[in-house]
């Protein structure tokens, strides 16, 4: 697993091996409570059916996410 903060006071990053994205958690939704079931707010996706561990980032101001992919590419999201 792995994750990174936002610039944003509420929003969580995180992807793992062998995943097809990068999702990005609303860290106010994650009550548990069974009327509000968890699940990401959006994915950002990649070719990330590896073993390998698979690198994402932000830029300077926090508005664009790069997201590594098995191809050997980098795609760049815009996280507003």
């Amino acid at each position: 697993l792995t994750w990174s903060k936002s610039q944003s006071d509420f929003l969580l990053f995180s992807s793992s091996r062998r995943s097809d994205s990068v999702v990005a958690w609303d860290m106010r939704m994650l009550s548990g409570n069974a009327s509000h079931p968890i699940a990401g707010v959006c994915a950002y996706p990649r070719d990330g059916d590896t073993n390998q561990r698979l690198e994402f980032d932000f830029d300077e101001s926090g508005e664009n996410i790069f997201v590594a992919s098995q191809d050997r590419s980098v795609k760049i999201y815009d996280v507003k």
